[in-house]
């Protein structure tokens, strides 16, 4: 059971909370696509997460895998 102190600070919506600052963001872009204004987001360099698929060994690190991965995405990463 939830006590009211993590209630409140689970639903509260509003200036400083993190889904006030998203529906901010969302209200602002839906107003200047309204306006004829490119919405943010479609320049590459605003996009700074990407999804990935990769299989690679156990034996790696997270860290290793990634680097291993991004020498050359065709492969199937290994700790060999």
């Amino acid at each position: 059971m939830l006590t009211a102190e993590r209630n409140e600070s689970l639903t509260r919506v509003g200036r400083g909370t993190l889904i006030g600052e998203t529906r901010r963001r969302l209200m602002d872009a839906a107003s200047a696509v309204a306006r004829g204004v490119a919405p943010p987001g479609l320049d590459p360099a605003a996009q700074r997460a990407r999804a990935v698929s990769m299989v690679a060994s156990r034996q790696l690190s997270l860290p290793d895998a990634v680097a291993a991965a991004q020498k050359d995405p065709a492969k199937t990463v290994s700790a060999a």
